[in-house]
């Protein structure tokens, strides 16, 4: 079922008349996480991403992602206030779809690395670090602001446990 919708969407692809030229970019972006078992209302990411659009419908990005919080981890028995550091670190290619002069929708799917690091907040003594790395996916909305600058709201499920909505700026290099 992937295949041929993938297939057709590539044939559409030169039937839009706004095609880019090969571009390096980097971005900037704030956001939301959403981590399973631990209260993440706090966590506002800092996003950057350094990427190449190769051609009007690929790009090739890195993207690297910080969030540090207070929040309530979940254990077996409680939940645990704690000190949270989350960083992630992504290789992505992106399939663009240009919707129009000034409008594209893309697709994402990549490697990606996430560390965590809990610091309880009872006992500061106790530290736990974990890292995790596997497939990441996303799929987000372009603004053309100019040739120069867009604005890009992007979902990223990072894990199967934990995903990440942001809202930023790139600029052209």
């Amino acid at each position: 079922m992937l295949k041929p919708l993938l297939l057709a969407l590539m044939l559409l692809l030169p039937l839009n008349s706004w095609a880019a030229t090969a571009q390096a970019y980097l971005g900037f972006f704030g956001g939301a996480i959403e981590v399973e078992g631990m209260d993440t209302e706090k966590a506002e990411p800092l996003i950057l991403n350094l990427g190449y659009r190769v051609n009007a419908y690929w790009a090739l990005q890195l993207e690297y992602s910080e969030a540090r919080f207070n929040g309530a981890v979940k254990t077996h028995t409680d939940g645990r206030e704690c000190d949270v550091d989350y960083s992630t670190l992504a290789g992505y290619m992106l399939m663009i779809l240009p919707a129009g002069a000034a409008l594209d929708l893309n697709l994402k799917a990549g490697y990606l690395e996430a560390d965590y690091s809990f610091t309880d907040g009872q006992m500061p003594d106790i530290h736990q670090r974990f890292n995790s790395s596997g497939f990441a996916y996303g799929a987000g909305v372009t603004v053309k602001a100019s040739r120069e600058m867009v604005l890009t709201l992007d979902y990223t499920q990072l894990r199967g446990d934990a995903s990440q909505l942001s809202a930023g700026v790139e600029f052209a290099l």
